[in-house]
């Protein structure tokens, strides 16, 4: 066996996932963890398998696959209905369809709308099939109406909010002593975005933060496009007070209307 030993070197939470893997099929698949991305590989017209588990309360359930080599497919099923085959559909004639699918060139992206929940009983199970179109290395990940995000500097993330939803974002500033700006750019609909030091992602008006006077530090209301500006000056920054030379912001993008 072998030891893996993190070691924390900043005065917030950290979170992690180590997956270790072998021999993996479907009577074998790869978990995958709410809102961490699991990075893969796949060869040419084989596949791998995952599932994924959700609370049967959650809400807003999406599955994300970016192909950053090659070309990769995604199929999911409830798994009372079993793991789908790409290949099986041109050797039987029995072979399981899938639910839900995407195949397209670049990111695939499943969004499970909240009335298929009538197919699972206490507990949300999804099995899922990355199928491989060309060899690829991708990267994988399930969200709900509760996870919370990472942003990144610099690196935009993609996303869906049903109307009057919430979706949860956090961002460490390690330079609060310099503006930082919040973009939200909706490609359709329109959303609005809040902004504060705490987190309580319930996907409702009562979690923090949200649209409600006193839930938020910050907050941008305008029809499309959202900017939203911290100055270094604010009174209102969002600084650890065990160490105030990082900030951590937690966002709520909310749907004004479904974006």
């Amino acid at each position: 066996g072998f030891i893996v030993t993190f070691r924390n070197n900043y005065d917030i939470d950290l979170f992690f996932s180590v997956v270790v893997s072998e021999n993996i099929n479907e009577h074998n698949p790869i978990y995958l963890l709410n809102g961490f991305s699991q990075q893969d590989h796949v060869d040419i017209s084989t596949e791998k398998y995952y599932k994924l588990l959700y609370g049967i309360d959650e809400t807003q359930l999406e599955i994300t696959l970016d192909s950053i080599y090659g070309d990769a497919d995604l199929f999911a099923n409830p798994c009372s209905f079993g793991f789908y085959h790409r290949i099986d559909q041109y050797i039987q004639d029995d072979y399981i369809t899938p639910m839900w699918s995407s195949q397209r060139v670049g990111r695939d992206y499943i969004d499970i709308p909240n009335y298929y929940s009538g197919y699972f009983d206490t507990k949300i199970e999804i099995c899922i099939t990355v199928y491989g179109y060309r060899d690829s290395v991708y990267s994988i990940k399930g969200i709900s109406s509760t996870t919370v995000l990472t942003l990144t500097e610099e690196i935009p993330i993609g996303g869906y909010v049903d109307f009057q939803s919430y979706r949860y974002y956090r961002f460490i500033d390690y330079h609060p002593d310099k503006e930082i700006q919040f973009d939200v750019n909706p490609g359709t609909g329109d959303s609005d975005v809040f902004v504060g030091c705490i987190s309580s992602p319930i996907d409702s008006d009562l979690g923090f933060p949200s649209r409600v006077n006193g839930h938020y530090n910050f907050s941008s209301t305008r029809y499309q496009e959202d900017a939203l500006s911290i100055r270094p000056d604010s009174s209102h920054k969002c600084l650890l007070s065990t160490n105030p030379d990082i900030a951590v912001y937690y966002i709520a993008v909310y749907g004004d209307s479904a974006a």
